[in-house]
């Protein structure tokens, strides 16, 4: 009998043909490939996947003689099925398809994708996040700092003077005679209203 994460040859080679029958060696399954059982050829791992000697999520990672097929656990993908899952990096999400803005998936990722704009993601683990009004999304936490419109790290206030009233996009200027009343401002008041209300007269 061949055991679990290997499969019969004839002859000795890591990644050699499978021999259904009269099998002479019990061939350890290369890198990418896993066999729960040993009764038949080794399999490919899919994509999103990683060859283990365990079958839980985020268990032993197996260079070869991989038994189990197991999805990359959450904060973790791979395009191939070959080698070990990769750590998504900030400001991007798990997906099974490479489209901004595609489907997250926490478990299983092909592709680590950017968060689509108005999203921001601070460590690669979980969904994106939406960036809040009065808010925009940036690589970096300095209000004023770089914008960015995809593959936001952090969701920022608006800097004085600038609004956002949804998230989505950059900050942007009040009108002539108009006003952001604070840093987090989601939209902009009347300079003439604001003045009287500070003077304390009637509006």
């Amino acid at each position: 009998d061949v055991a679990s994460g290997k499969q019969g040859q004839t002859v000795v080679t890591v990644g050699g043909a499978h021999a259904a029958t009269a099998a002479l060696y019990a061939v350890v399954c290369e890198n990418g490939r896993y066999n729960e059982d040993g009764s038949e050829a080794c399999q490919d791992v899919p994509n999103g996947q990683r060859g283990q000697s365990d079958p839980d999520v985020g268990g032993t990672y197996a260079v070869t003689g991989a038994v189990y097929a197991v999805p990359c656990a959450n904060g973790f993908y791979s395009t191939t099925g070959d080698g070990d899952c990769l750590a998504i990096n900030d400001g991007r999400r798990g997906q099974t398809d490479a489209t901004v803005g595609g489907n997250y998936t926490p478990t299983g990722a092909v592709f680590a994708v950017k968060c689509p704009n108005g999203r921001y993601n601070r460590n690669g683990t979980g969904d994106c996040l939406d960036v809040p009004a009065g808010h925009r999304g940036q690589s970096d936490t300095e209000i004023g700092g770089t914008y960015v419109e995809t593959g936001a790290v952090y969701a920022v206030p608006c800097a004085l003077g600038l609004y956002s009233t949804t998230g989505d996009g950059d900050c942007l200027g009040c009108g002539k005679g108009r006003f952001a009343p604070n840093v987090t401002a989601a939209g902009c008041e009347n300079c003439n209203a604001a003045l009287k209300e500070y003077q304390g007269l009637d509006a």
